[in-house]
């Protein structure tokens, strides 16, 4: 009796496994290839922390020339909808600046969009 109920949870199991495999009949292509979503209709998006590095500079002028170019280049990456989200964090004591978050093809495109930034030294 107990190998009967342990094939039958099995059964039941490899149903279910089976038929989550079948097609979603509500997936619309058109939509997901509009978004720039995969087959299944999930679209990837990519969480950068900023993180203030080792160089404290004391030159207000070169300081303030590159926040103003980072900045700029914030705007420019979501003018192209390439930037979902950015924004400043709260000191905290992990030394976290902000974040982004990002709508690209992949992390080549991602790594070519950072590097643009006059304030961000990429370190991973």
């Amino acid at each position: 009796m107990k190998k009967i109920s342990v094939l039958i949870v099995f059964l039941s199991l490899f149903y279910v496994v089976v038929n989550a495999q079948t097609e979603n009949p509500k997936y619309d292509k058109a939509l997901a290839d509009s978004l720039g979503a995969d087959q299944y209709g999930i679209k990837t998006y990519y969480l950068v922390i900023l993180k203030s590095g080792t160089n404290k500079s004391t030159d207000k002028e070169k300081v303030s020339a590159l926040f103003r170019g980072h900045l700029d280049n914030i705007g420019k990456m979501a003018k192209a909808n390439k930037l979902v989200v950015a924004g400043p964090l709260e000191e905290n004591e992990k030394d976290y600046r902000g974040i982004f978050i990002f709508s690209v093809k992949d992390k080549a495109e991602l790594d070519d969009l950072l590097k643009s930034d006059p304030a961000i030294m990429l370190s991973y």
